[in-house]
């Protein structure tokens, strides 16, 4: 988990960079003790037989000293400090990204409560419903993907649990089967496979229960996953030829439920316009890009050859550091501890000595290798701490709380109930003007500086007044019109039905008479058959017109562009619901004052 500490940095207290550098938790002292026990002791070890066990060994002594000046010169060659640099560089710009990437759903739960609503009380509970809905199903799909990747959210749901050991006789016939198939030849890679069970594996059906079964999933949703999206996923399953063990629930399979949702949602008129609609679904989109992005920088990681190269370079310059900083003797010091004693020089020689004592005092501490093994190790322990920020470390990502967070947001602001709004801002289905005049007079803006005086709370709400009356005044025009324009539309039907038939009664009557043989009775016959048939085909196509009080679709949609609710009568049904609908079609436009009739 990232450790924050810049909130408690005072740059006014002068010490303030004491407290910074010798702060505990997540600090470069908890991560690298143990390694610099281990080099402290080893630094230890070489000076003792340096100084001790080659004491009484000129010449081992010597080449011990050869070496240690040899590794001096050669270990500043490497140019470490530019290998390790770029490739920290590379490994937080990685981090940072995934960082960033990471979706949360306080935006999708911000813009779906301000765009899925409605102030009918019935449709906003539908509404409320919907929002829920489409962040439950965003909820799973972040916690799907993020379960593939995460050591933390594996963990927090149990996914890693062992096992029972409890197999059902059908499991180890099934495990016979595919070992006696897979030693006849047929299919031995997939019977393999197939009959070894991962000892820390559970079903896919197994991973979706425990999902439900999470304390804070229960407590914000009660479940995620119901019976009949859990058959869903089975018929995914089905489609990829996977097993309960080899298939993965697909992520992005709850978003493709949530966009469905959300066009549902606008033919429902719970989203007032097209574009808004295309911003939810956009918004889905990005959600799954996020997803699909955060994934990508878990699968395609740094090339591991050049992590190879950037550990064996910081440990092998360590390790050369751990001789190169030996404090040797000088030859100055040797040769005055081997001269013979003389009383003039007996102050001289005693004050080099207690030089000498001092020196190898230091020379059992490493002071120069502790500063270049912090300061490269810690570096290179930085980056390879930030190769995977989903892991468990103390520099990696809170996925948990970050979904905790999500769960809390999704139920609180895209759920959001009435009681979470003011008066006058809440779906109880009064007029949008006596809501908004009762919000407005709650405040006293007479307190607030302006250079403008504000009007009084009588004149705003004498304005909201007419400007609703206006509103339904025209709204009663358009249901005018559209009446008008559906009767006009039945008129012409019915006299056009009218001319069809007389035009084929015509047409019979003057057809030429068949009979050769002069019968008249065969001519009356025939004429009387004729007209007989031309009006068996005008009470057909009477019958197949529409009457003058049914509608079309057309005429639902013009009934729709007004916004309201209505029922026209019909003499063949009881009646016909016109409910609201967004937009209007070709049909869709104004009529003279005149009646259908002087229009027909």
């Amino acid at each position: 988990m990232v450790v924050s500490y810049a909130s408690k940095i005072y740059t006014k207290d002068r010490l303030f960079f004491l407290k910074l550098l010798f702060r505990w938790t997540g600090s470069v002292w908890e991560m690298l003790w143990v390694d610099y026990i281990f080099f402290v002791t080893a630094y230890v070890i070489l000076a003792v037989i340096y100084h001790q066990a080659l004491a009484n060994h000129e010449h081992r002594m010597i080449t011990f000293e050869a070496v240690v000046r040899w590794l001096s010169k050669i270990r500043t060659s490497v140019p470490l400090s530019f290998m390790l640099g770029f490739f920290v560089s590379t490994v937080f710009s990685r981090w940072w990204s995934t960082c960033m990437a990471i979706p949360w759903l306080s935006s999708m739960s911000f813009y779906t409560q301000a765009l899925v609503e409605s102030t009918h009380p019935v449709k906003s509970d539908i509404a409320r419903k919907i929002r829920i809905t489409i962040l439950r199903y965003s909820n799973l799909s972040w916690i799907l993907m993020m379960a593939t990747i995460s050591q933390q959210i594996k963990d927090r749901f149990g996914f890693n649990q062992p096992l029972k050991a409890k197999k059902s006789s059908q499991d180890r016939s099934a495990g016979t089967t595919a070992a006696a198939t897979a030693g006849t030849g047929n299919d031995s890679t997939d019977g393999n496979k197939n009959s070894k069970k991962p000892e820390f594996e559970l079903t896919w059906r197994e991973r979706l229960d425990l999902i439900n079964l999470d304390e804070k999933v229960r407590k914000h949703f009660g479940r995620l996953v119901t019976a009949e999206e859990v058959e869903t996923f089975a018929r995914s399953a089905e489609l990829s030829q996977s097993t309960d063990l080899t298939y993965s629930p697909e992520y992005w399979l709850p978003l493709a439920w949530a966009t469905r949702l959300i066009k549902r949602s606008r033919m429902l008129g719970l989203i007032a316009e097209e574009r808004e609609l295309l911003f939810l679904v956009e918004m889905i989109n990005k959600f799954r890009g996020d997803l699909g992005t955060v994934w990508s920088y878990t699968e395609f990681n740094v090339p591991l050859v050049y992590t190879q190269v950037a550990v064996a370079a910081v440990y092998l310059f360590l390790f050369s550091t751990l001789l190169s900083t030996q404090l040797i003797r000088p030859e100055m010091v040797r040769q005055v501890t081997m001269a013979p004693a003389a009383e003039s020089i007996n102050e001289t020689q005693s004050s080099v000595i207690d030089t000498v004592l001092g020196v190898e005092l230091l020379a059992y501490f490493p002071i120069l290798g502790s500063l270049e093994f912090i300061f490269y190790l810690g570096w290179f322990k930085i980056g390879i701490m930030l190769l995977n920020p989903l892991g468990k470390d103390r520099a990696d990502l809170p996925l948990s709380d970050i979904l905790n967070s999500n769960l809390k947001a999704s139920v609180k602001l895209g759920g959001a109930e009435d009681s979470l709004f003011p008066p006058g801002l809440t779906d109880n289905g009064e007029p949008v003007e006596q809501q908004v005049s009762l919000l407005l007079r709650a405040f006293d803006f007479s307190e607030v500086h302006a250079h403008d005086n504000f009007t009084s709370a009588e004149e705003v709400e004498a304005h909201l007044h007419k400007h609703l009356l206006r509103r339904l005044q025209g709204t009663g025009k358009e249901i005018v019109n559209t009446l008008d324009f559906l009767q006009l539309r039945n008129v012409g039907k019915k006299k056009s039905t009218a001319k069809a038939a007389a035009t084929a009664a015509a047409a019979s009557a003057a057809a030429p008479k068949k009979s050769a043989s002069g019968s008249d009775l065969l001519d009356k016959s025939g004429s009387v058959g004729g007209s007989g048939a031309a009006a068996a085909a005008a009470a057909a196509a009477l019958a197949a017109s529409p009457s003058t009080d049914s509608l079309t679709s057309m005429e639902v949609a013009a009934m729709r562009a007004s916004g309201l609710s209505a029922t026209v009568r019909n003499p063949r049904r009881e009646s016909m619901p016109l409910l609201g609908h967004q937009g209007g079609g070709d049909d869709d436009f104004e009529l003279g004052g005149k009646s259908a009739e002087e229009r027909v």
